[in-house]
């Protein structure tokens, strides 16, 4: 499942690993790196082709021991480990998965324990709503942990900003392993794009809006875990190029020749619409993790913007109907970070002679055909690819499902409410689903083809041909 291994970990009788499934079937596994990571705590989720990882590689401030997990329905992570470095004394501690900052932090406390703790098990009270933690400590103890109550997402329709530059609207997707809301924006140029980076927990509110600075990604690849400023790092696979990743989630590091992609072949692209789809030649688009409508922007379509909207400098660029903030560079030869609050550094989906191309925004100059290596980690700002559609065309269009083919969660965009919902095999047979959110839930259902039907508010009837994967 999801490769020969999901990493390289410690393995003895104290070194354990261990497992859970949320309400929506998916696999979550929180286990020991191996002696070159420290032999820190990790979780990792089955997306339903790989293992991501949530939140930074190596997350526990020391070496831990005697690992467990268990996971909410909703899909809230919590996992405990004894901590042995220095004076801890196999003390252990609870983490919860933070999904506004895309970190673990202690949950009840820096230690639970008293005195050492061996044999850790977790579980989750749904009834009470506990994190229920037994484990071994001069006999067994088992202590609870009220869970906070869910706060209520803010509800997104997907629906598209209106035509007027500047209105917004908003969109549902999965990233990172958790469904998010993004801010939508129609820019001066008339084209719609996330108001937002990917990565990000808000549009920026100024121009060093630390919130707002997102993900570092490297050109050509895709929501793989590299793409966080925490995360690891670690040399070139043998396979330099994206058919090479599979099992890779760490920021590659190397110098001009050995860095990530470094052969610089002007054929090659970053427009493939998933990590199943790579070639030697074609790196996954990021983008397309929103919507098959949604793309990485190309050095024509930042040109257009920012002669749309006069940007030509940090404070501009954050003016203007994108909010872009300075989020500065991650380096390909050392991993370390440059100008951050400072400039902006926005990849195109277009190749250069160095690597790829960007959008360069420094103290006096907006440059649309700035390049640098591939190796380089830089921000990431999607568009709505409506290339063959005028704008009354946009207005016209009602409704969205995607993605197709889907692993399990099928959005619904659109403008108007939908009614009903329903879901037939190719024989007929009708299909019992959850609708939530704007969301139909296919996670359960055997792989194949299915025909979602929807009745909208307004009337409107639509059907579509769905796979199943």
């Amino acid at each position: 499942m999801g490769g020969s291994i999901v990493d390289a970990a410690s393995s003895s009788e104290q070194y354990t690993s261990d497992i859970a499934i949320d309400g929506n079937n998916n696999l979550y596994v929180a286990y020991v790196s191996n002696t070159a990571g420290g032999q820190k705590l990790n979780v990792k989720k089955f997306n339903g082709t790989s293992w991501s990882q949530m939140g930074a590689a190596n997350f526990s401030s020391g070496r831990v021991q005697h690992v467990a997990i268990a996971v909410t329905s909703e899909g809230e992570p919590y996992v405990v480990a004894s901590r042995w470095e220095n004076d801890d004394m196999l003390k252990n501690t609870a983490y919860k998965f933070d999904t506004t900052t895309q970190a673990w932090v202690a949950f009840g406390g820096a230690f639970i324990s008293d005195g050492e703790a061996t044999y850790n098990d977790v579980a989750i009270d749904n009834v009470n709503n506990y994190l229920v933690l037994s484990y071994s400590q001069s006999g067994v103890k088992v202590k609870r942990i009220s869970i906070p109550a869910l706060t209520t997402n803010p509800i997104c329709n997907n629906t598209d900003p209106g035509n007027t530059p500047g209105d917004t609207g908003c969109v549902t997707f999965n990233y990172k392993g958790q469904p998010v809301i993004y801010t939508t924006v129609r820019g001066a140029d008339g084209k719609i794009w996330l108001q937002q980076n990917l990565g990000s927990s808000q549009v920026a509110t100024s121009i060093a809006d630390t919130d707002s600075y997102g993900d570092l990604f490297q050109w050509g690849r895709w929501d793989d875990g590299h793409q966080t400023r925490t995360s690891a790092t670690g040399v070139a696979p043998a396979q330099n190029n994206p058919s090479g990743l599979s099992g890779i989630n760490y920021y590659i590091l190397g110098a001009s020749g050995s860095s990530w992609w470094g052969a610089n072949a002007t054929s090659d692209q970053w427009a493939a619409a998933g990590a199943a789809a790579v070639t030697p030649a074609i790196g996954a688009d990021p983008c397309k993790a929103i919507g098959q409508d949604w793309k990485m922007p190309s050095q024509a379509d930042w040109t257009s913007l920012v002669n749309a909207e006069s940007i030509g400098n940090p404070a501009t660029a954050y003016s203007s109907k994108l909010k872009l903030p300075a989020g500065g560079y991650r380096s390909s030869s050392d991993g370390g970070f440059t100008f951050v609050g400072q400039r902006g550094y926005f990849w195109s989906s277009d190749v250069a002679s160095t690597g790829g191309k960007y959008l360069y925004i420094g103290s006096t100059i907006a440059n649309p055909s700035s390049g640098a290596p591939r190796g380089q980690g830089a921000s990431l700002r999607c568009i709505k690819d409506a290339a063959a559609l005028s704008t009354t065309d946009i207005r016209k269009l009602t409704l969205g499902v995607y993605p197709n083919p889907t692993n399990g969660i099928l959005n619904i965009k659109t403008d108007s409410n939908v009614e009903i919902v329903n879901v037939t095999s190719t024989v007929g047979q009708k299909i019992n689903v959850q609708f939530k959110n704007n969301q139909i839930n296919m996670s359960g259902l055997p792989n194949g083809v299915y025909i979602v039907e929807l009745m909208l508010k307004d009337g409107q009837k639509f059907s579509k041909k769905i796979i199943k994967n």
